[in-house]
């Protein structure tokens, strides 16, 4: 594995490179490529192997301030990842994993056609605005490799504490912090990777190549969703893949205005809310504004209804009304 920060060819995997690094920032890259090839090869060897058979360059990008790493694969340099400065090794085993699964699906889509094109753009589990279907196969074929690795360093770090006590402990309790984490990304992701596969296969937009293809992610990820974990990391990993569906909605779904003329007259006469279609924003993914809107898809109104962008839309038409109570009208019929 090479690490290129010197190539002026380097902008074109999509984030800007950063500048070529000092001695002390390629120490630590090869000491995190190190450690984490080393946990690859001992705990992850199927998946080691096809690293090393795609993966050939990383070109270190600048860091995103939002975000605790971001990396990116194009599909016209196969074996190349751009990623940012890892914070550890743990981070750089998943962040390459990731990357590489994009390279294979990249690679597998030359060969064989994956999804019809021109379907609409629809919710992904990791990403913030709508994606067409075959961003959407990228993001649950990434992710069945990362939720793969969690769930079997969440069992050997459990394994390993149960086995050895207090030992495999410091004084700040990092490795049970591990331990926690990588229980809830498993628990988080393994439901995430489901509902993106399920939806895919329900979709119509998938190619016979793709139905195989996904039909095979499905039915492996389907194994481990009964699988137990932590009460409260599950309850945790559920509110997030719950919160970040909400948010997704309020950020890109909106309910026209004849819409919510019915949704207003249907209170006014005291008869059940009708059924609503919400269509994409224009400007879909920006950032949420409306004060009133956004108040009532937070705390406990999030969980009890699942179409926010509608509460939204009638909370700001019908502003003197309380939001619990439309809240609890607009959940009777759902």
């Amino acid at each position: 594995m090479r690490l290129e920060d010197t190539d002026p060819d380097r902008s074109r995997l999509g984030l800007t490179p950063a500048p070529p690094l000092s001695p002390a920032e390629v120490e630590h890259w090869r000491t995190c490529l190190d450690q984490a090839w080393e946990v690859l090869v001992r705990r992850h060897r199927p998946a080691a192997e096809t690293m090393a058979a795609v993966l050939r360059v990383i070109v270190p990008v600048l860091p995103d301030p939002s975000a605790k790493g971001i990396s990116a694969t194009s599909a016209e340099a196969f074996g190349a990842v751009a990623m940012s400065s890892p914070a550890d090794p743990d981070a750089l085993a998943t962040g390459l994993l990731h990357e590489c699964q994009h390279s294979v699906l990249n690679a597998t889509n030359l060969l064989f056609d994956l999804v019809n094109p021109g379907g609409p753009p629809g919710y992904s589990p990791w990403r913030d605005d709508p994606r067409p279907a075959f961003g959407v196969l990228h993001g649950a074929y990434a992710y069945l490799a990362v939720t793969k690795f969690r769930r079997a360093e969440s069992r050997q770090k459990n394994g390993s504490a149960q086995k050895n006590g207090s030992a495999q402990r410091n004084e700040s309790g990092q490795e049970d912090e591990k331990s926690r984490a990588a229980a809830f990304e498993f628990a988080r992701w393994r439901s995430a990777v489901a509902e993106a596969a399920a939806g895919l296969l329900a979709g119509g937009e998938l190619t016979p190549a793709g139905v195989r293809l996904t039909t095979a992610l499905l039915t492996e990820v389907q194994q481990w969703l009964t699988e137990p974990v932590d009460l409260e990391i599950q309850r945790l990993a559920d509110r997030a893949n719950a919160d970040h569906r909400s948010r997704w909605r309020l950020r890109n779904l909106t309910v026209p205005p004849q819409e919510v003329a019915r949704l207003v007259a249907a209170w006014h006469e005291g008869v059940a809310p009708p059924q609503i279609t919400t269509v994409l924003r224009e400007d879909s993914g920006r950032e949420l504004s409306d004060p009133r809107g956004q108040a009532a898809a937070q705390g406990t109104v999030l969980p009890t209804y699942r179409k926010p962008e509608v509460l939204r839309a009638v909370t700001v038409a019908l502003p003197d009304v309380p939001v619990h109570a439309l809240t609890k009208w607009l959940s009777s019929c759902t």
